[in-house]
């Protein structure tokens, strides 16, 4: 095989490099420690944040037990309440629309504050069997 060799690139003058890449270092280095100072900044602002939040959610804590507990000690007429309004509606049919207008939903003690139970998931109905065809192929 025939090789043609390949012309050497012009050598780069170093000396005219080296000024550019100290720069280039320099500013990479520059840009690194004010990325670490950011990242310092943010973690402080963060961490007071997280100090504060805290402390709002300490001193909420007793005005959501006071709550929770009235919700626990009247749930049981509410629900008492929402049975009588669907035994009535079960004889009297007018009022059926306007529960079917105003969904009510039960809940038992305890239950506020919790995440609601996703509802279970559609099945699928079975797939349709094959039908058959209408005559044997002719030979």
């Amino acid at each position: 095989m025939n090789e043609t060799p390949l012309p050497n690139p012009a050598p780069v003058a170093s000396e005219s490099v080296a000024p550019a890449m100290a720069t280039l270092e320099k500013q990479v280095h520059n840009l690194l420690v004010i990325v670490i100072l950011l990242v310092g900044v943010l973690d402080i602002y963060m961490s007071y944040q997280w100090v504060i939040m805290r402390k709002a959610v300490v001193a909420i804590e007793p005005q959501y037990a006071q709550i929770k507990e009235n919700f626990d000690r009247l749930n049981p007429g509410m629900n008492a309440f929402l049975k009588q309004l669907a035994d009535y509606a079960k004889t009297h049919p007018d009022f059926q629309t306007i529960l079917a207008k105003y969904p009510i939903q039960y809940t038992t003690p305890g239950s506020i504050g919790a995440a609601p139970k996703a509802a279970p998931p559609a099945k699928a109905a079975p797939p349709a069997p094959a039908k058959a065809p209408a005559s044997a192929p002719k030979k």
